[in-house]
Parts: C-alpha cells; structure tokens; sequence
C-alpha cells in the first residue's frame, strides 16, 4: 500500500482522506481477528505503551523490519506524547506493511473515555475535525485485546482479569465498543499486580479496576497452561520490570520526555527473556 510506504519512509501529517484511507485498510484486517490473537512459537517482541513517541515508534519499526521477529503491540499508542496521530499512524503502517509479523493489541487510552480526556481527542480535533476523531474511535474498536503465542506467552495491555477462567472466557466477549463495557475486557487494560499473596483488591485507578496479587496471577497462569505473561500499562523508570518470580514482565517503551529508559522485551525461541533498550 502507497500511503503505508510512505509513511514509514518519513512521511507525517497526512491529510484527512489518507488518514480515512489507510484506517479502512487496517479495520478491514483487524475486525476479522478473534479477541485472543495466536501469535508463532518463533521468537518475539513486546512492545510496551508508545503515547506519541514517534521517535521511539520509528526505530522499534526500523528494529523489526531488519529482523526475523514477530512484534507484539500492547497498545496505549495516543495521548501525552507530543506526536500521538502520527505515532499510531505509523504502527497501522507498519501493520499492513508486515502483517504476518506484527500483532495490534488494545490498550485502555484506545477508549472514547480515555483518549477524550487525555489529549488524543484535542491533537485530532485541532489539527482535523471531530468527524476524523469518530474515525478512530471507530478504527479502536476492531483491535484484539490479548495475545497468546504456541509457547505459552500471554499477553494484554493491563493484567489479570477477574471471572476468567479459560480462554473462551475471553473469546466470547464483544469487543466492538468505543469503551470496554465488559467488566473482564476492562480489566485486562486497566489491572495492576502486587507482589503479595492475595486474589484481587480494589486499586486506585477507578471502580472497576483491580489490583492482582500472586493468587490470582497463579490460577490465571494454570487455568490456561501458561509459562510467561506479558504487559505493560505502568511507567517504570527502567522501562522493564519482573514480578511473580520472573514470570510476569511489565514493559515500558517510550521515554516520558527523558524519565524513563524506553525498552523492549525480546523473547527468544527457548523463552529466554532479554530487556533490550530502544
């Protein structure tokens, strides 16, 4: 496609009609994925929140297109950065691009609720219209919400969800919303773990939202057969951090302005976990 070529060879500030353009392109691919994408048993990126760090964006696009790694998105890709429409252009490029190497996932600011009220939605209306914010909202709603690779890798924006026993527990959700009505879609954008031993406690980001503690993230991880999970949602300085003995890693991959070191999880073939700095 012309206008993702384009766009990944430097190309910024589209105009309304490509932007509409290159969004139907994407929704046509994603709104026919399950909730749940299988991702290979072959070697892995996980890609943490961007928040429009089109610098950052740039060279994780540059890293994977020069390797033989498939790349897994975990969302938040719009609000606080100072490039947010053409940080998320720039990952649907990439997408349709590479499509069999690069995963999409849904982050809680890919919501009406949150980007209305966290800068996406004023970047778009003062540089477009409030029809292309639609657009989007539109575009949010198709983007798979977790990630499951051959080997047993899960992966989510947020954390462990309570009432979800199986992956069918997450098959069977309707994702086509603006929002995340579903108490357990919420959740697994918006949860948090802590290294104690409880199930759930309440957390500080809101009604829904849930803090998870070892119990929980050990029944979770045995109910679906799984050996490693994956998120991101927190801003660690680091930008990488492990929890649960090293078997859940929290990922971080834009710098906030110079306060956090942006990194990537690289997973190999054996599920050797290596933080690799952007």
């Amino acid at each position: 496609m012309k206008i993702a070529n384009n766009i990944l060879n430097g190309k910024t500030k589209l105009n309304h009609e490509e932007i509409v353009q290159i969004l139907g392109e994407a929704k046509d691919q994603l709104r026919m994925l399950p909730n749940v994408i299988t991702t290979p048993k072959a070697k892995l990126f996980y890609i943490g929140g961007l928040h429009g760090d089109l610098k950052c964006a740039r060279k994780i696009a540059n890293k994977i297109m020069h390797s033989d790694y498939h790349a897994v998105f975990l969302g938040d890709y719009v609000d606080r950065g100072p490039a947010q429409v053409d940080t998320l252009l720039h990952l649907v490029a990439l997408k349709l691009q590479i499509p069999e190497r690069v995963t999409l996932l849904r982050g809680n600011h890919e919501s009406q609720e949150v980007s209305g009220r966290y800068g996406f939605h004023s970047e778009v209306k003062q540089n477009y219209s409030e029809e292309l914010y639609l657009e989007f909202l539109d575009f949010f709603k198709v983007i798979p919400i977790a990630a499951l690779s051959r080997s047993g890798i899960f992966a989510c924006h947020g954390g462990v969800p309570e009432d979800v026993y199986s992956l069918n527990d997450l098959s069977s959700i309707n994702r086509f919303d603006v929002n995340f009505p579903d108490d357990r879609l919420s959740q697994l954008v918006w949860n948090d773990p802590k290294e104690m031993n409880f199930e759930f406690t309440f957390s500080i980001r809101g009604a829904i939202a849930r803090f998870f503690g070892l119990v929980a993230f050990q029944k979770f991880m045995g109910n679906l057969n799984l050996r490693l999970f994956i998120r991101a949602h927190e801003a660690f300085p680091e930008g990488i951090r492990t929890f649960f003995d090293g078997r859940l890693i929290s990922i971080f991959s834009t710098s906030y302005g110079g306060r956090i070191t942006p990194m990537i999880a690289r997973i190999d073939s054996d599920l050797t976990v290596h933080a690799v700095e952007i």
